[in-house]
């Protein structure tokens, strides 16, 4: 599979796995927008993809379960929708919440940044991190709740902390 530059895939749900020999590739540099579900084998598979994900479906029950390390990061921004990890991810991308919700599930999660945009948009966004242990590759910590001081509004925001642990 080969994401060609300059074009935007969008999918519904999307299934990679490894071939019972060999390995399936995952190449090219465009953005991939995944409206319902993610599932990405951690063996079979050889990725020099280096994009990122926009999950930007509505509706709940969506998971996501990525086996690979993903360069790109993700950004949740599905209006009313609900993403929850069924595995660890690892991205040396940013993670940003738009609009929605995210769960980790109690899955470790790790990345550059972890972000929140609430209150730009409007709408509400929750970010759940339950047992998870989430950790930033960032300088200094890389968790920010506001795009900026003069747009951020906090009646827009749900977190729950939960046990997590936040390196």
């Amino acid at each position: 599979v080969t994401l060609q530059p300059g074009t935007q895939l969008r999918c519904a749900s999307l299934s990679v796995s490894g071939p019972a020999s060999g390995n399936v590739t995952f190449a090219g540099s465009a953005p991939l927008s995944v409206t319902q579900s993610l599932t990405m084998a951690s063996s079979g598979i050889t990725r020099t993809w280096t994009n990122g994900f926009t999950f930007a479906g509505t509706g709940s029950g969506k998971t996501i379960s990525c086996g690979q390390t993903i360069q790109g990061g993700f950004i949740i921004n599905g209006v009313g929708a609900s993403w929850a990890l069924t595995s660890a991810f690892t991205t040396s991308g940013a993670v940003t919440l738009t609009n929605g919700s995210f769960d980790t599930a109690g899955f470790a999660l790790s990345m550059s940044t972890l972000s929140t945009s609430a209150g730009v948009t409007g709408n509400p966004v929750t970010l759940s991190l339950g047992a998870s242990t989430i950790t930033s590759s960032a300088a200094g910590g890389g968790i920010n709740f506001a795009a900026s001081s003069s747009t951020y509004n906090p009646t827009n925001l749900t977190f729950n902390a939960g046990t997590s642990t936040i390196n």
